[in-house]
């Protein structure tokens, strides 16, 4: 199953990386990671989907996003 990446609905959308790392209390590298698909922790992740969710009043969910996350939290959660 190809899965959408966080970039991809990113640009669907008119929400500011700054105002996302903002409301979601996140550095913007945080955010830029995401974007790149680079591995992040989960509850980073977490946070930045669901403020997203927030400003572009969309409904996306974690699942349905291709999010890579650090080793050590790919073992744990």
């Amino acid at each position: 199953m190809n899965r959408r990446t966080f970039y991809q609905i990113f640009q669907w959308q008119h929400v500011s990386l700054l105002m996302l790392a903002r409301e979601s209390n996140r550095h913007p590298y945080l955010i830029w990671d995401m974007l790149l698909g680079h591995p992040m922790r989960k509850l980073d992740a977490v946070i930045i989907l669901a403020t997203f969710n927030e400003m572009a009043s969309t409904h996306y969910e974690l699942g349905a996003l291709s999010i890579i996350y650090q080793e050590n939290e790919a073992q744990h959660g």
